[in-house]
C-alpha cells in the first residue's frame, strides 16, 4: 500500500506500519519483520505480529516475540523453549510442563509424576502400572491390585 501524500514508497500488505522510506516497522499477525519487510510465518507455525522477529510452532499456547515458546498447548511439552508432542498415547496438560505424563494415569503434575491411575492400573513411585494377570485396580491412588477373586477391594489391595 501507498503511504500517501508525497511519498512514492510502498509497503507490503502484511506491513502494519510503514516507514517514509517505505520499509515494514511493525507486521500484521501470522507474519513476521525481517530486514524491513513483513513475511508470511509458514506452514503449521505463527506470530503475534508487531515487530516479532520469527514465528512459533503452533504447538505453543504463548510465545515471546523472540520466537521461544512460554507455555505449550495440551499434549505437548516445553523443552528449552520448543514444544514438543508428547510420545505415544502419553500427555500433558500443557502450560508450562516439561514432561508428558503416561496414558495410565488419571491426574498428573506438571513435572509428570503421577498422582493417581486410571482403573486396573497401581500407583507405584508415582508412575501407574498395569495390573498383572487378571487381578484389577480401582485405579485412583491406590498401591496395589486385588486379585479377579475379589469381590470389592481395597485401596490397599484387600
Amino acid at each position: 500500500f501507498s503511504l500517501g501524500g508525497s511519498s512514492t514508497a510502498c509497503c507490503s500488505d502484511l506491513c502494519d506500519t510503514c516507514s517514509p522510506r517505505g520499509q515494514c516497522e511493525t507486521c500484521d499477525i501470522n507474519t513476521y519483520l525481517e530486514d524491513g519487510t513483513c513475511k508470511q510465518c509458514p506452514g503449521d507455525t505463527f506470530s503475534l505480529g508487531g515487530t516479532s522477529s520469527t514465528c512459533c510452532s503452533s504447538q505453543c499456547a504463548q510465545c515471546s516475540p523472540q520466537g521461544t515458546c512460554l507455555s505449550c498447548k495440551a499434549n505437548a511439552y516445553l523443552d528449552s523453549g520448543r514444544c514438543l508432542t508428547c510420545p505415544g498415547s502419553s500427555f500433558s496438560l500443557g502450560g508450562a510442563s516439561a514432561s508428558c505424563c503416561s496414558s495410565q494415569c488419571a491426574e498428573c503434575s506438571p513435572q509428570g509424576t503421577c498422582l493417581s491411575c486410571k482403573v486396573n492400573a497401581y500407583l507405584d513411585n508415582g508412575r501407574c502400572l498395569t495390573c498383572p494377570g487378571s487381578s484389577f485396580s480401582l485405579g485412583g491412588a491406590s498401591a496395589s491390585c486385588c486379585s479377579e477373586l475379589c469381590d470389592t477391594c481395597s485401596p490397599q489391595g484387600t
